[in-house]
């Protein structure tokens, strides 16, 4: 079938629609024989994981180890805790919909915030 015949074909049973065609999608005969192919790999990864977790539990019986770990995650955290207060400001403005929230500028001031939104409108961006 020629794509304007599924088109015309497709439209009368949904509707408007939008579609997208992949050049690069497998034939039907490909893709059987990559499905074999794939069995394979899922199994090869079975082992793969399997002797990662092995590995894994003998690293958590190692009190060193968990020592370590243990310091390194409450230095993220510290980290991560130091970073949020960098960045936050006390006004922050944009535009909410149902799902976000887009942020156009933010300051420590009204005066910091309505200079940025100026410099923004000058420069052409959409506010």
């Amino acid at each position: 079938m020629e794509r304007k015949q599924g088109i015309a074909a497709v439209s009368k049973l949904i509707g408007k629609f939008t579609y997208e065609i992949d050049p690069k999608a497998l034939t039907a005969d490909d893709r059987a024989s990559v499905k074999e192919t794939l069995a394979t790999a899922q199994e090869a990864l079975k082992v793969a994981q399997s002797r990662l977790e092995a590995r894994r539990a003998e690293l958590l019986q190692d009190a060193a180890y968990c020592s370590l770990a243990a310091a390194a995650q409450e230095a993220r955290k510290y980290r991560d805790q130091l970073n949020s207060q960098v960045y936050r400001r006390k006004i922050t403005v944009g535009h909410s919909n149902q799902m976000f929230f887009h942020v156009k500028a933010s300051g420590d001031s009204w005066e910091e915030v309505i200079d940025i939104l100026k410099k923004k409108k000058a420069k052409g961006d959409v506010l």
